[in-house]
């Protein structure tokens, strides 16, 4: 009973450390936050807890990319996706590919963007999953800076064309290409 009442001791410790490293996001305390979230994902590692290792990269792929670091935003996306698939955890794989699309529109590959959040919204839908309003607002911010970026016809093909994309197969594509 012992062991199992300080594996949840660290796991709370864990997320309290994810939920403060969130706080220094929003602070736009970039490195703060890394740090609190590297704390958070070696604790989470240490009690085998894959679902918290998933949700802190990731909130780590979101530091990284305010921090121009690419190919650590990657690593930590592929890793959260892998994860998520592996455990059938739709949340974390839409998580993971939310961070995927704004990964994908810091390369400029708005396209892609527009393709990879049409999927996200698929997700949503077989999951019956609705975003927090505050996550719904900056959702639907990013795709009208989309669609005023790529302009209203090229926009709504790629929604299309994202819609066309078998999921699965796309997941497993991305997963072997990380």
């Amino acid at each position: 009973m012992q062991i199992y009442r300080n594996l949840r001791v660290q796991q709370a410790i864990a997320g309290t450390l994810n939920k403060l490293a969130a706080i220094d996001l929003f602070d736009e305390n970039y490195q703060g936050a890394i740090e609190l979230l590297n704390e958070a994902l070696s604790i989470f590692q240490s009690v085998a807890d894959n679902v918290g290792v998933a949700r802190v990269y990731n909130s780590l792929c979101r530091a990284y990319m305010q921090k121009s670091l690419l190919p650590e935003a990657y690593q930590t996306i592929i890793s959260a996706l892998s994860i998520g698939w592996d455990l059938g955890y739709w949340n974390i794989i839409s998580y993971a590919l939310e961070n995927y699309a704004r990964y994908s529109i810091h390369n400029k590959k708005y396209t892609y963007a527009v393709k990879v959040l049409t999927i996200v919204e698929s997700i949503h839908q077989r999951i019956s999953y609705t975003l927090p309003p505050h996550e719904q607002i900056l959702f639907n911010q990013t795709k009208q800076n989309l669609k005023k970026e790529m302009g209203n016809e090229q926009f709504e093909k790629s929604v299309l064309s994202g819609q066309a994309i078998i999921l699965e197969e796309f997941i497993r594509e991305l997963l072997m290409s990380g």
